[in-house]
């Protein structure tokens, strides 16, 4: 990594960012004025944009490009210009034209350099001759036998960094030339791959994309991001197609067909439907569409049917609630319809993070909050309390979760879940720290699963029958333990006073004979 540097002076220095500001090279431009733009031309060389106003002239505007050793190439434009840094180069951009500004690469020197007889220069030479319908062309090519896949692939190269089209066709014309007369057959793939890219970026270059790209640039860029920026420009059949050519995928040019296919629906009589119906003829032959984000811009340009139709089709759950929570901030029905839709998608998920989002938007804060407002989540529950028990069950345990015993109690209430008010009963009883409050609590939760056994389904009665059971045991569990308690202190047995209360049945009989009381364990 390299740091470019210039004084209010002129002093131009470059400096290793990697190497602890090490000093790489120095020069002087000799120029006081602050340039309006310095950008890299590559990795070793600057280039400098000067708007200079001399005394009773016209506005001077001046381009340095400057290189190791101090070297300064100057350019003069009669209008201003912006600089662009490429990745091959610096594009010059005017009122009426760019150019484009690079380093001469290393194998279009190799050939075409003066007085240069490099085996590339000496086949290129050999192709005139044989074009010519020189006989001697075969002198040529027999002093470079041995070199002869070396001038194949330099040539090759050469086609890919040369813009005009005729050197072009010539470059690639002496590597195909050379080929036939090498020993063993050459890999003809990157050949093939330097032919198809630059077909695409002559075909670019020209109206009505007029795209300046060269083929380095396209390979660093790469295909996927060619085409999108291609749809970006709203050239959306071209860039299909250019997808279809060279084997990408092209659902983000469909992607942004339909967002630029939405928007300027404004402007006609297009209805939903018939929008909607020519958004999926495009999307059905092509998986891996996002119609969440597409029903986002529908709903951006106040089209919530569309925009409920498009998320209809979308496959991931997660997308789809995420997008229509993120809608139902809009206010009046549309707020209210996409807050329903969130709802429901998120209960046919089956999804706990994206339920307990859901509900956490619902609440319009956290579910166990005071700011929670459930009005709106017991209402949608009540309409179809099968469907949507999963929305109930989760709130539920958020709260129980969290001890909120009451605040469950009365929203199972709310929904005539006496089973699972029941429970949260339970639950409250069992954090009572006084036996008769909690004998007394018990009671309630007995006679709640004694209510429960007659209204539930028969599979669900053995289990309510059990549960008042157990409750009822508990009760007269936690009476024997107080009356232990009672005991032990009237009878005064060592290591006391013993707690019995809230233990479970074995440990209570393993206590009970630690402290000596093993004629009261052997009682039934």
């Amino acid at each position: 990594r390299l740091l470019a540097c210039l004084s209010d002076r002129g002093a131009f220095k470059v400096l290793s960012v990697t190497d602890n500001l090490q000093k790489l090279d120095e020069g002087n431009i000799q120029c006081g004025t602050r340039p309006r733009q310095m950008v890299w031309c590559t990795d070793d060389c600057i280039v400098l944009y000067y708007a200079i106003s001399p005394p009773a002239e016209s506005m001077r505007h001046i381009v340095f490009v400057g290189g190791p050793q101090d070297d300064w190439i100057p350019y003069h434009y009669d209008t201003p210009v912006h600089l662009v840094s490429e990745w091959d180069g610096c594009r010059i951009v005017g009122p009426k034209k760019t150019e484009l500004v690079q380093r001469v690469p290393a194998s279009t020197e190799a050939i075409f350099s003066i007085g240069n007889c490099d085996p590339p220069a000496m086949l290129c030479y050999a192709l005139e001759r044989y074009e010519k319908g020189d006989v001697c062309a075969q002198e040529s090519l027999r002093l470079i036998k041995g070199d002869l896949a070396e001038a194949v692939e330099t040539c090759t190269e050469a086609a890919r960094v040369e813009l005009e089209p005729q050197v072009v066709q010539s470059l690639l014309n002496a590597s195909k030339f050379g080929r036939h007369f090498m020993a063993t057959a050459p890999d003809t793939s990157r050949f093939l791959e330097v032919c198809r890219n630059l077909r695409i970026c002559n075909d670019l270059r020209e109206g009505p994309v007029q795209m300046c790209i060269t083929v380095p640039q396209l390979e660093r860029l790469g295909y996927s991001d060619l085409v999108k920026r291609l749809s970006q420009r709203r050239h959306h059949l071209l860039a299909a197609r250019l997808c279809d050519w060279v084997g990408v995928p092209k659902d983000t040019v469909l992607f942004l067909w339909a967002c630029d296919r939405i928007r300027l629906a404004r402007n006609n009589a297009e209805t939903d439907e018939q929008l909607g119906d020519c958004i999926m003829a495009k999307f059905e032959d092509t998986p891996g569409v996002s119609f969440a984000e597409v029903a986002r811009v529908a709903a951006a340009t106040d089209r919530p049917h569309l925009a409920t139709k498009l998320l209809s089709y979308e496959t991931r759950s997660r997308a789809q609630v995420k997008v229509l929570l993120q809608l139902s901030v809009a206010e009046g029905a549309t707020g209210q319809l996409m807050l329903r839709l969130a709802l429901e998608k998120a209960a046919q998920s089956h999804d706990p993070d994206l339920v307990q989002t859901a509900i956490r938007t619902t609440c319009g804060a956290e579910p166990t909050s005071r700011e929670a407002d459930v009005q709106a989540l017991v209402q949608f529950i009540k309409e179809k309390p099968l469907e949507r028990q999963v929305l109930a069950d989760l709130y539920g345990q958020a709260l129980t979760r969290a001890n909120l015993h009451d605040r469950a109690r009365t929203f199972h209430e709310s929904l005539g879940r006496s089973k699972f008010m029941a429970f949260s009963n339970l639950h409250q009883a069992y954090y009572k720290r006084d036996a008769d409050d909690r004998s007394k609590w018990l009671r309630f939760v007995r006679d709640d699963f004694e209510r429960c056994e007659g209204s539930c389904a028969e599979l669900e009665k053995p289990s309510m029958q059990f549960c008042a059971q157990s409750c009822s045991e508990e009760i007269d569990l936690l009476k024997a333990q107080i009356s232990l308690e009672e005991l032990a202190l009237t009878k005064k047995w060592p290591n006391g006073p013993h707690r019995f209360a809230g233990l479970s049945l074995v440990k209570t009989l393993t206590k009970l004979i630690a402290a000596g009381g093993g004629g009261e364990a052997d009682k039934p």
